[in-house]
């Protein structure tokens, strides 16, 4: 399973001790990430 959660890097940080709370095992990852393009659907769905 993988979960993404983007956010700005301090409330990521925030939230990481409630992450170690579920997490058993496997592994949590703070990547930066590079936007290359944003777009928006314009038909409303």
């Amino acid at each position: 399973m993988t979960l993404l959660i983007v956010s700005l890097a301090p409330r990521i940080r925030a939230f990481l001790p409630e992450v170690e709370d579920l997490v058993r095992e496997g592994l949590v990852m703070i990547d930066p990430v590079e936007v290359v393009e944003y777009s928006t659907r314009s038909d409303g769905a």
